[in-house]
């Protein structure tokens, strides 16, 4: 194994996001998602859903009188037949960006690369942006990777974010990370809201 340290003069994102930093971060999540087939040997990723299978299961822990329970979870359900064939970095948030004096965008914190579909690190971008306000949509129609989507994929991976991060903010509070279970239930409720205004729940 080799390690690579780089000092970067950088800043994170501004948040709520603006449109220079958003787009940056899309692009950046455009330069990761590279095919199955380009990969390294090597490089031993699996799919996301089993990594993760929580994307698909979540919803079995949240209380049966969530609204639309039985949709979303039927959604949810739909990811593991979903692409798997692209690089995602999987945790790609603005505090994992980093925007570089000299023009580059760099992702940090590695901790959950897999195998899933070109566009799942940008709509992950795109939850948190609309939690701040930004309206997504508008964003997958302009963007050529993005517009091209199956809608139906969007919705079930909103629906497995959803699940997956309710579910992981009812687990106790790790004394390493205070706000953790914060981020988890805000990334929910963001992304259940997107859901929900997509599908006119």
């Amino acid at each position: 194994m080799v390690l690579g340290y780089e000092a970067v003069a950088s800043r994170q994102p501004r948040r709520p996001w603006t449109d220079e930093d958003l787009t940056r971060a899309l692009d950046l999540a455009d330069e990761i998602a590279i095919p199955a087939d380009r990969l390294p040997a090597g490089l031993a990723v699996r799919s996301l859903v089993e990594d993760l299978p929580e994307l698909v299961t979540g919803w079995d822990v949240v209380d049966e009188g969530w609204p639309h329970r039985d949709e979303a979870m039927e959604l949810a359900g739909a990811l593991p037949s979903l692409p798997a064939d692209h690089l995602v970095h999987a945790d790609l948030r603005d505090d994992n960006i980093l925007l570089a004096a000299d023009g580059r965008t760099l992702a940090c914190d590695w901790n959950w690369p897999g195998l899933g579909s070109s566009w799942q690190d940008s709509l992950d971008l795109l939850i948190s942006a609309h939690g701040d306000g930004v309206d997504p949509d508008a964003v997958l129609r302009n963007r050529g990777r993005l517009a091209a989507v199956d809608p139906d994929h969007v919705d079930a991976w909103l629906a497995g974010v959803t699940g997956f991060m309710l579910a992981a903010s009812q687990r106790p509070v790790p004394p390493t990370s205070p706000y953790l279970r914060i981020h988890n239930r805000w990334t929910a409720e963001a992304a259940w809201s997107w859901l929900s205004q997509r599908r006119g729940w």
